[in-house]
């Protein structure tokens, strides 16, 4: 037996050195060396706050679940069949720290907002978010620490590359890498202006640095935010259009680059322009008024805007809602200057201008001629024309009166006989023309024969062979009679009325009147012809007495007496507006009077108020041509009258009725006749244009009612009946209204 003790069996090869093969946030995985393929590996983990093994006969392990950032010591040694164990190796390292997820950088003007996602497997970490300018060479100029996904960083510089690095930092201090985005501040457009603005439209342009890479530029404008408009532009300048005038607007400038970085925008506000008149123009000039007319701007076509004119010099404006004004109480022969604006929203726009230049109130003079002159008056009356002085038809439109009286026997009777004829309540100026050959002949002195009445006497001498005379003398009168013309003040209208009046009777005979009246009621009235038993019918405020003859008188029914106290209108009256063109010399007042008597119609000022027009057209040169002129006056939607009237005395006169108006179903056109001393004419044109007038009106306009009960149809023969006593009505009215204004 062998006794001697068995020899110990040598412990196992240490396993080769450990090789980590692969680290993450909760995973390490490592090998190592072999030993002897028959022995068996330990492999011990320890960190992270716990300790765990396992026995393994392979040269590869993993372990999972581990924190993230967390320190791990790992120890491998080879066990032996019999146990043993070999000295151990060993090896340290550190699971990673996770990443932000999905960073992100945008731009807001001259700051980058940082955005970014929550790793999952941390809970509530912190985060490092570090700014370095140049783009990840240059140096670090900002460190932020936040437990938020979102960072904002202001205040950087524009046209530099910032490198945005995100990192997660643990409680231990371990920090993952960062993910690094890159940021570009693009600078705002530079000296944005707005210029050529216009109603509707704004030219812009601006400044950029930036040249590479090409840059297009966001351009957006707005006046109601929930209204903006917006284009895209490559070049440095663009037209905004489709503004709305009169408006304030706010509009912006962004660069864009290529790979989606914008700049802030660069702003301006501006305000489009309220758009002026269309070519004004002067339609017609008296020598107190004046008619101007102008078009609505087309880009104020579908928006509810209104005028403002206003005389030059004068601090009262005339607000308008219609393109056309005319201007009273304008002094004769003045240039006038008339500003005329667009009002849109309490807004103005530039005035538009008109010249006016008021006619000359040319003094007027009516002749009279007592004895035979052998025409030699007429270069008297040809000096005073080349003046400047106007020959009346009449004496009643006259400023004053111009007599001739030639001495056929004795001066004084024959001065007497002429004074005598000189009836007249104007100036007068009375030629006396003595018969001669002698330039030098004494004139005896003629003047004290028109003492105490305002009468300027004047001497002339003439010759039949040689006309009047060439003398000293001569030139004297001619001087003297230019000087009392010039004292002659223009009429006034309403301070001398005269009218005159032809009425045919029943019986084929006509009794004539003659009406004058003076301011402060004074007046005449002289019958001729016929004998009638008269009736007088007294103005209470005024005393003017009219002298009616009976037959008259007898149809006088539903007239009342002239008051120059207006009455309100009621509801629901038909309202016209009455549009004079032209000199009608006041006779349409007989036609506009006599159809208020008869209906229940109400005047209005203005053309936008009534229900229809009236419109007189009196025909001072071509039909044609004057009817185009008064049909100006009315707007195409309303409803209107157009009153023809032709100058005549011939009752059975024809007229030419013309094409210069509008054929439309809601104008009606009438032609009348009328004289200036026979006012409108007794004749069956007139008294047909009467029953059209009224007959129109009832078809038009049912609520018109005749006041006094009679159809339509008898109204043209009962403005007849009644166009005397109508006339004498009319002439109470002027004088009440001229002593009213006195």
């Amino acid at each position: 037996m062998d006794t001697t003790a068995p020899h110990p069996c040598p412990p196992p090869t240490p396993p080769g050195p450990i090789q980590f093969t692969s680290i993450t946030s909760d995973t390490i995985s490592f090998v190592w060396g072999p030993a002897d393929p028959h022995h068996t590996y330990k492999v011990t983990c320890k960190g992270g706050g716990a300790q765990g093994s396992e026995t393994l006969k392979g040269l590869r392990t993993s372990f999972s679940f581990l924190l993230p950032g967390e320190k791990y010591d790992f120890t491998v040694v080879t066990i032996s069949e019999d146990g043993q164990q070999s000295q151990c190796v060993s090896a340290s390292t550190y699971t990673e720290v996770p990443v932000p997820l999905n960073v992100r950088v945008e731009m807001d003007g001259n700051s980058a907002i940082v955005m970014w996602d929550k790793p999952n497997e941390l809970h509530a970490p912190t985060y490092v978010v570090s700014l370095v300018e140049g783009g990840g060479d240059g140096r670090c100029s900002r460190t932020i620490v936040t437990q938020n996904t979102e960072l904002t960083v202001p205040d950087l510089d524009p046209d530099v590359n910032y490198a945005v690095g995100v990192a997660v930092v643990l409680e231990n201090g371990i920090q993952s890498k960062a993910v690094t985005k890159l940021a570009f501040i693009v600078s705002a457009p530079q000296d944005l202006e707005v210029y050529s603005v216009t109603a509707t439209s704004a030219k812009l342009k601006w400044q950029c640095q930036i040249k590479q890479p090409a840059p297009s530029f966001l351009v957006s404008y707005h006046r109601d935010v929930n209204y903006p408009g917006t284009d895209t532009v490559r070049s440095c300048n663009t037209t905004i259009s489709r503004l709305c005038p009169g408006s304030f607007y706010t509009v912006s400038v962004i660069t864009l680059l290529p790979h989606g970085g914008k700049s802030p925008p660069s702003s301006k506000t501006f305000q489009t322009t309220v758009p002026h008149p269309q070519k004004p123009r002067v339609v017609s000039v008296t020598t107190r008024s004046a008619m101007i007319e102008w078009q609505s701007p087309h880009e104020l076509k579908d928006i509810e805007h209104s005028f403002k004119v206003q005389v030059e010099g004068s601090q009262d404006t005339m607000p308008r809602n219609a393109c056309n004004i005319d201007i009273s109480h304008l002094q004769p022969d003045t240039k006038y200057i008339v500003k005329i604006c667009t009002v849109l929203r309490g807004q103005h726009s530039k005035n538009e201008t008109v010249t006016v230049k008021t006619e000359i109130e040319r003094i007027t003079f009516a002749t009279q001629v007592i004895g035979n002159t052998q025409n030699n008056h007429c270069e008297l009356e040809g000096y005073l024309i080349n003046q400047g002085f106007t020959k009346a038809e009449s004496h009643h439109y006259a400023d004053f009166s111009l007599a001739f009286c030639v001495i056929v026997s004795r001066v004084g009777t024959d001065m007497e006989a002429a004074l005598k004829e000189i009836t007249d309540t104007k100036p007068t100026l009375l030629v006396v023309m003595h018969h001669t050959f002698d330039p030098d002949y004494v004139i005896p002195d003629t003047s004290r024969f028109a003492k105490g009445r305002d009468i300027t006497v004047v001497d002339v001498l003439f010759h039949e062979d040689k006309g009047i005379l060439k003398s000293q003398k001569n030139l004297e009168a001619k001087r003297k009679m230019l000087d009392m013309a010039k004292s002659v003040p223009p009429r006034k209208v309403g301070t001398q009325h005269s009218m005159s009046m032809t009425r045919p009777t029943a019986h084929g005979r006509s009794t004539s009147y003659h009406i004058t009246g003076a301011e402060g009621g004074a007046q005449a009235v002289s019958q001729s012809s016929m004998q009638h038993s008269s009736t007088k019918t007294q103005s209470s405020e005024h005393n003017l007495e009219i002298a009616l003859p009976s037959d008259v008188q007898s149809s006088r029914t539903e007239v009342s007496t002239y008051s120059t106290k207006s009455s309100s209108n009621g509801t629901g009256k038909v309202t016209y507006s009455t549009v004079v063109s032209g000199n009608s010399l006041g006779i349409h007042e007989d036609i506009r009077a006599f159809i208020e008597r008869k209906t229940s119609l109400t005047d209005v000022p203005s053309k936008e108020q009534c229900d229809f027009m009236l419109v007189f057209c009196p025909i001072v040169s071509s039909v044609k041509l004057d009817m185009e002129r008064a049909c100006r006056h009315i707007p195409e939607s309303k409803a209107a009258i157009l009153v023809v009237m032709h100058h005549t005395f011939d009752p059975d006169h024809v007229p030419q009725e013309g094409s210069g108006y509008p054929k439309r179903g809601n104008l009606l056109v009438v032609h009348c006749l009328f004289h200036e001393d026979q006012r409108f004419l007794k004749c069956l044109r007139n008294t047909e244009a009467i029953d059209s007038i009224i007959t129109w009106l009832h078809e038009k306009f049912p609520r018109c009612v005749i006041s006094t009960g009679q159809s339509a149809s008898t109204a043209g023969r009962d403005f007849m009946t009644l166009e005397l006593y109508q006339v004498l009505v009319e002439f109470s009215k002027s004088v009440n209204k001229n002593c009213c204004l006195k």
